[in-house]
């Protein structure tokens, strides 16, 4: 036997017990033999076969195989470092998901691809980084598409909330352009500020001043001006309390030159019924501004 038809046999016998262990699973759940399928995963990570690479991105990428069979490759594939699939795997997904509703529901696999996504950002190759990140943020938009209901997208946003912070400059770069785009979903910008505030506690300072300075070019009408605010404010007074920013007496004087009154009122009307949530929020800011006009007037 030729070390060509070896290769061959070695590729065909693991990926054999590889779909063996996806039916036990599938038959199963969760309650069988773990030993046994770790065995078969850990020797398909530690393998440096090419033929058996090659048959795991087919398959991640036939549309015909199930669910959890594309699931196990994924997560084989994040644990070889072999990105440049998973990333057209997540192109031909995305494609087709606008919003994540009740047909996404359970589909944990999502879950394992934004995990993959974020490790392909930190890749050596440049264009693999980019693609990665690409595909991420489709990911990221969708889940915070407000009418995204399905529980798996809730999931995904806590997942993305606590992943990307710290992660690398090219996820804080694209959560900066997110912020600042206002024809992207509020909803994306607001979670966005708040986990670029928290990878970049005291860098981030200068954007949200300059937000709250021309708060109306970074808003289309007063309910987004109110969302805005909110999460810049509660960020200000957090970064204001914690020493992260010295004298506060510029941003303070500029929220408080706000109309705040009048923007809570148009936004009310612009809402429409069931608007109450927004004077929850007309306090909040308010008393953040409050307490930051106090803190400026103890530094005079």
């Amino acid at each position: 036997m030729n070390e060509n038809s070896s290769l061959i046999e070695d590729a065909d016998m693991k990926f054999s017990k590889l779909c063996e262990i996806v039916q036990d699973i599938e038959t199963k759940g969760q309650d069988g033999d773990h030993f046994p399928r770790q065995a078969v995963f850990s020797s398909i990570i530690a393998s440096e076969n090419e033929i058996i690479i090659q048959k795991l991105e087919k398959t991640l990428l036939d549309e015909d195989q199930s669910e959890l069979m594309r699931t196990v490759i994924v997560g084989l594939l994040m644990q070889k470092n072999i990105i440049s699939p998973i990333c057209q795997y997540a192109d031909n997904i995305l494609t087709k998901i606008t919003i994540i509703n009740e047909e996404h529901e359970g589909k944990e696999s999502l879950l394992l691809l934004a995990d993959a996504l974020i490790k392909g950002t930190d890749c050596e190759d440049e264009d693999l980084r980019n693609k990665s990140c690409e595909q991420l943020f489709k990911l990221y938009k969708v889940s915070c598409h407000p009418e995204s209901s399905a529980l798996i997208a809730d999931q995904l946003l806590q997942r993305f909330c606590n992943i990307l912070i710290n992660k690398n400059k090219l996820i804080d770069q694209n959560l900066l352009q997110i912020i600042k785009n206002t024809e992207e979903e509020l909803n994306s910008r607001v979670i966005s500020i708040e986990v670029l505030s928290k990878s970049q506690p005291v860098e981030f300072f200068n954007h949200a001043k300059n937000m709250v300075l021309s708060i109306n070019e970074y808003s289309k009408n007063n309910i987004e001006t109110m969302y805005l605010l909110d999460v810049l404010t509660k960020y200000i007074y957090n970064a204001a309390v914690s020493g992260i920013v010295g004298n506060c007496n510029e941003i303070s004087k500029t929220l408080s030159d706000i109309n705040l009154e009048n923007i809570n009122t148009d936004a009310k009307s612009e809402y429409g019924r069931n608007n109450e949530h927004l004077d929850v929020i007309h306090k909040r800011i308010s008393r953040r501004i409050s307490q930051l006009n106090e803190m400026a007037y103890s530094q005079n």
